[in-house]
């Protein structure tokens, strides 16, 4: 079962159909469509809480070119994704007028 935050109703709505799949020995992903860092931190956070997830993919947020997360957030080196201990998401972010949302979106469209 392909578990998406934003397609099933956020982060706990996501919790309560993982503890489901978990008490019914049901495979699953924990992953994310098209997002940018802040949404891939989430999505590693969850998945490093919860007992068992097949897989997760948090790497779409390195097809932008720019990105809101100015430092922190999910990390991935050699195909492994790692999380800050800092509290929240532990992330720090960039105004959002910083980041040029059009220019972003056209490199992702052809990446």
């Amino acid at each position: 079962m392909s578990l998406k935050i934003s397609r099933v109703g956020g982060v706990q709505k996501c919790q309560q159909m993982i503890r489901v799949a978990e008490a019914h020995n049901i495979d699953y992903i924990v992953d994310e469509i098209n997002e940018m860092k802040i949404a891939n931190t989430a999505v590693a956070h969850l998945a490093v809480a919860s007992r068992n997830p097949l897989y997760t993919g948090v790497a779409c947020h390195t097809l932008f070119e720019q990105d809101i997360v100015a430092n922190g957030g999910v990390t991935i080196t050699d195909g492994i994704a790692d999380v800050s201990d800092r509290p929240g998401l532990g992330i720090g972010t960039e105004s959002a007028l910083d980041v040029d949302v059009e220019s972003t979106a056209v490199r992702y469209a052809y990446a």
